[in-house]
């Protein structure tokens, strides 16, 4: 009985209570919080929309293809960084040349022997980063054929490439390869009225949807927490008004 007696004697505030929640909820449903990019095209299209221009700066990300290419050229065409030895008191040991060629050591030790010439696509090093060039160097191969020397003849080179290094630079650089091709400034235009949509054109227009569906979503929860707030707020100015006005 007395809680019988409590809820009638807050009748009002209980009708309040559920019409306040009704009504919280029918609001909160009622207002449109999505978004939508409004436009449908494909890659050979005729855009017959009115011009479009980009309304704000928006990233052109690279495509998983683009990536790879670029992936690709930074393997093929990597750094290379050499270690240098000195090593004509051992090719004298070895009494590689007879005693009328010994100055061929010097020769040798001064323009560099390497095992294999790298291609031109490479950028050469030594291992403390000072620039290379094995344009004048031999091989052993060449030194071989150069002075008729037996094939069982080993010729040690004065660079021997350093792979511990060499990766770490490629790993560095594939790192830092960036994901992006470019940004879209904006009032760009991105594609206009009658063009065929290319494909440069679909990536500027699949990139500008991808903005505009993230910055949608983002405001999408902002107009929700501010929508439940301003309902509280009416709500609760309306109890205030109540409780002052008919208590």
């Amino acid at each position: 009985m007395k809680a019988l007696n409590w809820i009638q004697s807050r009748q009002k505030w209980v009708y309040f209570t559920l019409v306040a929640l009704v009504g919280a909820l029918a609001i909160y449903l009622s207002i449109p919080f999505s978004a939508q990019f409004q436009y449908d095209y494909r890659l050979g299209q005729v855009w017959l929309e009115d011009d479009l221009y980009a309304p704000t700066d928006v990233v052109l990300p690279k495509s998983v293809d683009d990536l790879e290419t670029d992936r690709s050229l930074l393997i093929e065409n990597k750094d290379l960084l050499y270690d240098y030895h000195f090593r004509k008191e051992v090719w004298e040991e070895q009494s590689i040349l007879d005693t009328l060629s010994i100055d061929q050591y010097k020769i040798w030790q001064e323009s560099g022997v390497i095992e294999s010439l790298p291609s031109a696509n490479h950028r050469l090093f030594l291992y403390d980063g000072t620039l290379l060039d094995f344009t004048s160097s031999f091989t052993p191969n060449s030194i071989q054929a150069k002075h008729g020397l037996e094939e069982g003849v080993v010729i040690l080179p004065t660079y021997t490439l350093n792979t511990a290094l060499t990766d770490s630079a490629l790993q560095f650089k594939l790192q830092a390869l960036t994901l992006n091709k470019g940004i879209l400034t904006s009032g760009t235009p991105v594609v206009l009225r009658g063009a065929t949509i290319t494909t440069e054109k679909f990536e500027m227009l699949k990139a500008l949807e991808r903005s505009f569906d993230a910055s949608a979503n983002e405001l999408n929860w902002s107009a929700r927490v501010g929508a439940v707030l301003y309902i509280l707020l009416m709500f609760f100015a309306l109890a205030v008004y109540l409780h002052v006005h008919y208590p």
